[in-house]
């Protein structure tokens, strides 16, 4: 996080309908965010969390199980 704002990041994550799970988390980040957006929407989304924090996005690339 790149400031304390806590309360407002965790309103701004949850006013996205894509938003599926969120969880404040130990370790290395602070925040786990697993979400369904789409290619135009993912933009968006990034450039408001970039306000806050730094971020890591990772992507699905195939079902094991």
């Amino acid at each position: 996080m790149n400031s304390n704002q806590f309360t407002s990041f965790e309103n701004m994550v949850m006013s996205f309908k894509e938003i599926i799970e969120f969880y404040k988390i130990t370790g290395d980040g602070c925040y786990f965010i697993k979400s369904e957006f789409t290619d135009q929407n993912l933009p968006h989304f990034l450039d408001k969390l970039e306000l806050y924090c730094r971020y890591k996005v990772s992507h699905q690339s195939k079902v094991i199980k």
